[in-house]
């Protein structure tokens, strides 16, 4: 996770001095040489902050393995004998990408020869029925001829 972090400091702290008049950033990122004083380029920074520190944008290669923790604190009553609280918010949906071959090689083999046999049972089936008309067409013309003559 380090590295993602590391990559998506880098690419938030180059967004921000492209996109501000001065060139600065907000006062929380690692690179905090030059911070904004300007209102206009205070707020393009933090927007710009905002939009691109969750990868958004694939600015950074996902990592196979991310844990978010936003750690925070509540306006509450203080707790007897000099006693903290931290709180620990996850994330509520927790997302697990898989990926897997949608065919094996024999599974695809099958496949195309499944498909070529009803391809190949649909043409001789056609064909026997091409067939048939033909021959029934034939024999229709001969019995006409037939009856004519007799007439």
């Amino acid at each position: 996770s380090s590295d993602l972090d590391a990559c998506m400091y880098a690419a938030v702290t180059q967004a921000m001095l492209m996109k501000t008049q001065s060139s600065c950033t907000v006062p929380w990122v690692p690179d905090d040489r030059s911070v904004c004083t300007a209102e206009k380029d205070m707020n393009i920074s933090f927007w710009t902050h905002y939009k691109k520190i969750t990868n958004q944008q694939d600015d950074c290669p996902k990592p196979c393995e991310n844990l978010a923790v936003t750690v925070g604190g509540r306006n509450r009553e203080p707790l007897p004998n000099n006693q903290s609280q931290v709180y620990f918010y996850f994330q509520p949906i927790t997302t697990i990408y898989q990926e897997s071959f949608l065919y094996t090689a024999l599974s695809l083999f099958a496949e195309i020869g499944g498909y070529l046999g009803l391809m190949l049972g649909v043409a001789i089936f056609h064909t026997a029925d091409l067939i048939n008309m033909l021959l029934d067409s034939r024999i229709t013309k001969y019995q006409q001829q037939i009856k004519e003559s007799q007439s």
